[in-house]
């Protein structure tokens, strides 16, 4: 009754304040709800929103009104203080809003992910909805981020749609879902019979050739060999057959086909770039011949370092003419792009201290620390060769 403390007695204002007086009597936690909901609005922390929308999820239902409109709000950091609140509760409303916000809201992306990866056995109905029905390729990609493993029955049905879609793109996108390394059963992918089917698709044949590296066994290997024997195989096939090679190849083999690619007579040095950082131990001295005259003769600097690096596992003195002029280059003004796509292979392949030279201060930080490194050995061998 404070609330009418100041007013004129008229009967209208009597009403109205008894009509006041009763909703707060009736519901007490009105007033509370509203309070809380302000001071999310008020407070300027992140996680004190978060906290706060917490306790306002804690009057249940009645709260639902304010989270909604946390989720509306225009300042980011209240809806994702409404994501933290609408945890708490199993309600389609605030389900839709969400999934809207995930395809809408790149500020609240992380939040809204969580929020759906977390409901997504309740959601899948809705969410295949809104996945079937997407025109944009790039949410429909972005959707595709949500779907959890192993994959739901009717999940898995739709993904096997696509699979017979005519693009290429759609198709590509499904076996890459299906193919996922967490999509696993009891240790197994239940679709690997399925998915080398395609191995034979030019679409889809990489991604098939990546999974079977993956999640394969050694008696895989000669699928991986046959493409190191062909001279029809791209890059990227050989370059996975490598990576392959040095999983489950014998030392024999790896030095087998290592050299047979330094040796090939080829304008392209991707390749060759690719198996110096895959198989850096491999050791013989065909091998090292080649890499003596990649490390002199090569136009390419990047390549010249990386020859260069790969002589330092050799403990010979006849290695002094191949690192002698590589030891004293100063770095090209201009980066050159012959390499990129061996580079973005050889990223793909978690290589340990292997970073991205496509970045212009990564590439000069690594020029001065690699050529330190050729000419401490060099080093080395001019005292062992006067020994």
């Amino acid at each position: 009754m404070n609330r009418c403390k100041n007013w004129n007695s008229t009967e209208s204002l009597l009403l109205v304040c008894l009509f006041l007086f009763t909703i707060n009597s009736t519901n007490p936690d009105l007033f509370a709800q509203e309070s809380e909901y302000n001071s999310i609005l008020a407070t300027g922390g992140l996680s004190e929103k978060k906290n706060l929308a917490i306790k306002l999820s804690t009057y249940k239902i009645k709260s639902l009104p304010f989270i909604k409109r946390l989720l509306d709000d225009d300042n980011y950091w209240n809806r994702i203080a409404g994501i933290e609140a609408a945890e708490n509760f199993a309600d389609v409303e605030l389900d839709n809003k969400i999934l809207n916000l995930y395809l809408e809201d790149h500020m609240t992306t992380t939040e809204s992910e969580k929020y759906i990866q977390v409901r997504y056995r309740k959601m899948e109905a809705k969410f295949l909805e809104a996945y079937s029905n997407q025109k944009d390729s790039r949410n429909k990609e972005k959707l595709s981020k949500l779907i959890v493993y192993p994959l739901e029955a009717n999940t898995r049905k739709i993904i096997l749609e696509e699979l017979n879609h005519k693009d290429d793109k759609t198709r590509l996108r499904s076996l890459t879902i299906l193919s996922n390394s967490l999509n696993k059963r009891q240790g197994m992918n239940p679709d690997d019979e399925l998915i080398r089917t395609f191995t034979k698709d030019s679409a889809l044949r990489l991604t098939v050739l990546d999974y079977i590296q993956k999640n394969g066994k050694p008696f895989d290997l000669p699928i991986f060999t046959e493409i190191l024997d062909s001279e029809k195989s791209s890059f990227n096939e050989r370059a996975i057959a490598l990576k392959t090679l040095r999983d489950w190849g014998t030392i024999k083999e790896q030095r087998l086909y290592y050299e047979k690619i330094l040796a090939e007579n080829s304008k392209q040095d991707s390749l060759k770039f690719v198996a110096m950082q895959v198989l850096p131990f491999i050791k013989s001295e065909n091998i090292r011949q080649k890499l003596c005259d990649l490390s002199k003769t090569n136009t390419n600097q990047e390549m010249r370092i990386a020859a260069g690096l790969a002589l330092i596992y050799y403990d010979s003195v006849s290695n002094l003419p191949c690192l002698e002029e590589i030891a004293t280059e100063t770095i090209d003004p201009q980066k050159q792009a012959s390499l990129g796509d061996a580079i973005a292979v050889i990223l793909t392949f978690g290589i340990a201290g292997f970073k991205n030279i496509r970045d212009e201060q990564i590439r000069r930080q690594n020029f001065s620390l690699n050529q330190g490194r050729i000419q401490e050995h060099l080093q080395y061998l001019r005292k062992l060769a006067k020994e």
